[in-house]
Protein backbone atom coordinates (compact mmCIF):
# COMPACT_ATOMS: atom_id res chain seq x y z
CA UNK A 1 0.00 0.00 0.00
CA UNK A 2 0.91 3.50 -0.85
CA UNK A 3 -0.01 6.95 1.30
CA UNK A 4 0.75 9.91 -0.98
CA UNK A 5 -0.35 13.23 -0.89
CA UNK A 6 -0.28 16.50 -3.91
CA UNK A 7 -0.61 20.39 -3.92
CA UNK A 8 -1.11 22.62 -6.68
CA UNK A 9 2.66 22.69 -7.01
CA UNK A 10 3.50 19.16 -7.24
CA UNK A 11 3.24 15.77 -6.11
CA UNK A 12 4.29 15.62 -2.24
CA UNK A 13 5.82 12.82 -0.02
CA UNK A 14 4.94 9.60 -0.18
CA UNK A 15 5.17 6.88 2.42
CA UNK A 16 5.11 2.73 1.60
CA UNK A 17 3.10 0.64 4.09
CA UNK A 18 3.73 -3.03 4.72
CA UNK A 19 1.33 -4.95 6.46
CA UNK A 20 -1.64 -2.93 7.52
CA UNK A 21 -2.49 0.73 8.51
CA UNK A 22 -3.62 1.37 11.38
CA UNK A 23 -4.78 4.90 13.67
CA UNK A 24 -0.82 5.09 15.16
CA UNK A 25 0.46 4.48 11.69
CA UNK A 26 -2.40 6.93 9.94
CA UNK A 27 -0.56 9.73 12.43
CA UNK A 28 2.95 9.01 11.71
CA UNK A 29 2.26 9.30 8.13
CA UNK A 30 0.70 13.26 8.52
CA UNK A 31 3.62 14.12 11.40
CA UNK A 32 6.18 12.90 8.65
CA UNK A 33 4.73 12.74 5.26
CA UNK A 34 2.09 15.45 5.14
CA UNK A 35 3.80 18.34 7.82
CA UNK A 36 7.19 17.38 5.21
CA UNK A 37 5.35 17.69 2.21
CA UNK A 38 4.01 20.88 3.81
CA UNK A 39 7.52 22.43 4.35
CA UNK A 40 8.74 20.95 1.25
CA UNK A 41 6.17 23.39 -0.97
CA UNK A 42 7.06 26.30 1.85
CA UNK A 43 3.76 26.51 3.03
CA UNK A 44 2.08 27.30 6.45
CA UNK A 45 -0.31 24.76 8.27
CA UNK A 46 -3.03 26.91 8.40
CA UNK A 47 -3.61 27.43 4.96
CA UNK A 48 -3.91 24.05 4.24
CA UNK A 49 -7.29 22.44 3.21
CA UNK A 50 -6.50 18.93 3.61
CA UNK A 51 -8.53 16.14 1.84
CA UNK A 52 -9.44 12.68 3.20
CA UNK A 53 -11.99 10.11 2.53
CA UNK A 54 -14.22 9.15 5.60
CA UNK A 55 -11.92 5.96 6.52
CA UNK A 56 -12.18 5.35 10.16
CA UNK A 57 -8.86 6.31 10.77
CA UNK A 58 -8.56 9.03 9.28
CA UNK A 59 -11.20 10.39 12.10
CA UNK A 60 -9.29 9.05 14.80
CA UNK A 61 -8.37 10.88 17.53
CA UNK A 62 -4.99 10.93 17.00
CA UNK A 63 -5.24 11.95 13.32
CA UNK A 64 -7.61 14.60 14.62
CA UNK A 65 -5.37 15.86 17.43
CA UNK A 66 -3.15 15.80 14.43
CA UNK A 67 -5.01 18.54 12.54
CA UNK A 68 -5.89 20.29 15.57
CA UNK A 69 -2.67 20.44 16.94
CA UNK A 70 -0.82 22.02 13.65
CA UNK A 71 -3.95 24.14 12.85
CA UNK A 72 -4.50 22.05 9.22
CA UNK A 73 -7.86 22.61 8.17
CA UNK A 74 -9.65 18.97 6.64
CA UNK A 75 -12.57 19.13 3.90
CA UNK A 76 -15.48 17.65 4.97
CA UNK A 77 -16.32 14.69 2.68
CA UNK A 78 -19.73 12.89 2.01
CA UNK A 79 -19.90 9.41 2.87
CA UNK A 80 -18.54 7.01 -0.43
CA UNK A 81 -17.70 9.63 -2.36
CA UNK A 82 -15.05 8.10 -4.80
CA UNK A 83 -15.60 10.17 -7.77
CA UNK A 84 -14.26 13.78 -5.31
CA UNK A 85 -10.93 11.94 -4.65
CA UNK A 86 -8.36 14.03 -6.19
CA UNK A 87 -5.82 11.39 -5.60
CA UNK A 88 -6.97 9.21 -8.37
CA UNK A 89 -5.02 11.46 -10.51
CA UNK A 90 -1.74 10.74 -8.70
CA UNK A 91 -1.98 7.02 -9.47
CA UNK A 92 -2.37 7.97 -13.26
CA UNK A 93 0.82 10.54 -12.68
CA UNK A 94 2.65 7.75 -11.07
CA UNK A 95 1.46 4.61 -13.73
CA UNK A 96 2.86 7.32 -16.40
CA UNK A 97 6.21 7.41 -14.53
CA UNK A 98 6.66 4.13 -14.47
CA UNK A 99 5.83 2.86 -17.35
CA UNK A 100 8.51 5.05 -18.66
CA UNK A 101 10.89 2.42 -17.42
CA UNK A 102 11.72 -0.13 -20.66
CA UNK A 103 11.18 -3.58 -18.13
CA UNK A 104 8.81 -4.16 -15.42
CA UNK A 105 9.83 -4.22 -11.65
CA UNK A 106 11.54 -7.29 -10.34
CA UNK A 107 9.44 -7.06 -6.90
CA UNK A 108 7.81 -4.27 -4.69
CA UNK A 109 10.69 -3.17 -3.83
CA UNK A 110 12.60 -2.38 -7.14
CA UNK A 111 8.98 -0.58 -7.28
CA UNK A 112 9.17 1.33 -4.22
CA UNK A 113 13.10 2.61 -5.45
CA UNK A 114 11.33 3.43 -9.01
CA UNK A 115 8.73 5.55 -7.21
Amino acid sequence: MLWGCMSWEGVGHAAKIDGRMDSGLYYTILEDELLGSIKYFKKKCKDILFQQDNDPKHKSKLATSCFRDHKIEVMDSPAQSPDLNPIEHLWVHLKKKLSAYPTPPNGINELWERT
